[in-house]
C-alpha cells in the first residue's frame, strides 16, 4: 500500500478494501479475530501485568531491570496499558518510605495522543488514594519535557537531586489528594 493511498484511508476519504486488509494481515501478522476485537474496541485497557507481559514491557522504552520488574510484578506494582496487539504502555511503582513512588512511567507516543497516558496515570493514582495514601511521588529528568506534563496534572515540585549516570538534575515531584495548606 503506498503511503498516499494510506494517507486516504486514514482520513477517510477511501477505504482499504478486502485485498488492502489482507496485505495489511501478511506484514502485521495478526488474525481476523484479532482484527475484529479491534474494531469493537480500538482503545487500549488497564491491567495489572503478570510475569507473562515481561518480554512485551521490555519492547516498551522502559528501563527496568529484568530483576526490578518481576519483582515489582510479583509485588502487584506493575500496571500495562495492552492495546489488542501488544503493551503499550507500562507504569512500574514502588512504596519509598511510606508513599508510593512511580519508577517508570511510558506511554507509546501514539497512544498519549489519545489520552491514554493520562489515563494510565490516574488509575494509578486512584489506586493508591484507594489504598489510603494522601499523595504520590516522581521523578524525572530536568531536561526531560515530561516534567511539563506531570505539572499540568497537579504534580508540585519539591526538590532536586544531581543524577548520578548524567549531567543532568533529577527533579522531584509529589502530588497530593485532598488540599494541602
Amino acid at each position: 500500500l503506498s503511503q498516499q493511498h494510506l494517507a486516504h484511508v486514514e482520513s477517510g476519504k477511501r477505504s482499504i478494501g478486502l485485498r488492502g486488509l489482507m496485505k495489511m494481515q501478511c506484514a502485521l501478522n495478526f488474525t481476523m479475530s484479532e482484527f475484529e476485537a479491534y474494531i469493537d474496541n480500538p482503545g487500549a485497557e488497564i491491567a495489572v501485568a503478570t510475569l507473562d507481559d515481561i518480554a512485551n514491557i521490555q519492547n516498551l522504552d522502559v528501563q527496568l531491570s529484568d530483576k526490578v520488574l518481576t519483582m515489582a510484578i510479583q509485588e502487584q506494582q506493575v500496571y500495562i496499558l495492552k492495546a489488542p496487539w501488544a503493551v503499550v504502555g507500562v507504569c512500574c511503582f514502588s512504596i519509598f518510605q511510606n508513599e508510593p513512588y512511580l519508577n517508570s512511567f511510558y506511554v507509546d507516543q501514539d497512544y498519549r495522543k489519545q489520552g491514554c497516558d493520562k489515563e494510565l496515570l490516574a488509575f494509578w493514582e486512584d489506586t493508591m488514594k484507594e489504598q489510603g495514601y494522601e499523595s504520590v511521588l516522581l521523578s524525572t529528568p530536568s531536561d526531560d519535557t515530561a516534567k511539563y506534563f506531570y505539572e499540568k496534572l497537579g504534580y508540585q515540585f519539591v526538590g532536586s537531586v544531581q543524577a548520578q549516570t548524567r549531567d543532568s538534575e533529577v527533579l522531584m515531584y509529589r502530588k497530593y489528594f485532598n488540599e494541602q495548606p
